[in-house]
């Protein structure tokens, strides 16, 4: 393995602690997080953002507010959509969001973090 000139350690061990810690980013939005769970249950046509949307606003304290699907639905379409979509782990358009190819791989890490 070849050390890396700057600090002690391999520089492998450099590759998995950046992959992690773009794993703990895409992972820090709970939002995020219930989209991933979605999807994974979901089949391999995946979900429409208003079925998402409401999905994930149900689970959220605030569920019985007129405008909390609403709100989910502007945060997954301005926020956390394109996050995800720009991390492999999401492909999606105006109306569906189907797995990536890095989504096996975050959904695996987030089931181990859940314990």
């Amino acid at each position: 393995m070849k050390r890396d000139r700057y600090n002690d350690t391999d520089s492998t061990e450099n590759i998995d602690i950046a992959k992690t810690v773009q794993i703990a980013d895409i992972l820090r939005a709970s939002r995020r997080i219930q989209v991933l769970i979605e999807l994974e249950s979901a089949s391999e046509n995946g979900m429409t953002v208003g079925s998402l949307a409401d999905a994930i606003a149900e689970n959220e304290p605030e569920s019985e507010s007129p405008n909390a699907r609403r709100s989910v639905y502007v945060a997954l379409y301005q926020s956390h959509l394109p996050k995800l979509e720009s991390e492999n782990l999401v492909d999606w358009d105006r109306d569906t969001v189907t797995r990536s190819s890095r989504f096996d791989e975050v959904v695996s890490a987030l089931h181990r973090l859940q314990g």
